[in-house]
């Protein structure tokens, strides 16, 4: 009697295993926010240190592994906020601001695992560089290198990405105070260095051109 009821509890066990892995590999598969706008973001191909400036001031982790990047998909109390938490939840204040609230474990429980499946890590960065705002009305890398530099986003420099990678966390913050913005620049340029994004004559060139 006892064999049988050991045997039935672990048929039971196993079948209720079976369910919860076919649900997590079909949500991961399906389930969740879309992500078409992501995956089909083009690639844009800005200079290399553009984008370094972009992980430095936003998300030094953000060429972490697949595995610690979902590490924290529960809570994210147990992570850093990434530009791959910034992306899904941009395309849900634009897409579904109704729902935010609602789809929030969705997002960061679903889609991000899937994102990280499914969206090249460029596309993150395309993506955010396109569709952050800069200040002073300027919303993506080239209209910011327009309005701050007269410039085009091809032609920034190394101190320049880093001035406008600067200004994301607080643009209406840093773009009205230059003393400031020329410190959250240069807290930028001091990540660049430390990651060898530049080196050490490029930094010391950059901080002179601020």
């Amino acid at each position: 009697m006892v064999r049988k009821f050991i045997r039935i509890t672990l048929q039971t066990l196993c079948a209720l295993l079976c369910l919860l892995l076919t649900f997590i590999f079909f949500t991961l598969v399906f389930g969740g926010k879309d992500l078409t706008t992501l995956q089909n973001h083009p690639s844009r191909g800005y200079p290399q240190h553009v984008y370094h400036a972009l992980i430095s001031a936003e998300d030094p982790k953000f060429s972490d592994s697949f595995l610690r990047r979902n590490t924290c998909i529960i809570t994210e109390k147990r992570c850093d906020y990434t530009l791959r938490h910034w992306a899904l939840g941009h395309l849900t204040t634009d897409e579904r601001p109704d729902l935010r609230r609602l789809s929030h474990t969705l997002h960061y429980t679903i889609a991000l695992p899937r994102a990280n499946l499914t969206v090249k890590p460029r596309q993150f960065l395309d993506y955010a560089l396109d569709t952050s705002y800069y200040g002073n009305g300027a919303t993506g890398i080239s209209a910011a290198a327009h309005i701050h530099f007269d410039t085009t986003s091809d032609a920034l420099t190394i101190a320049q990405a880093a001035q406008l990678a600067a200004l994301l966390r607080s643009p209406s913050i840093y773009s009205g105070d230059r003393n400031q913005w020329a410190n959250r620049t240069r807290s930028v340029l001091k990540t660049m260095q430390a990651k060898a994004f530049i080196t050490d004559a490029q930094y010391t060139a950059a901080l002179n051109a601020l």
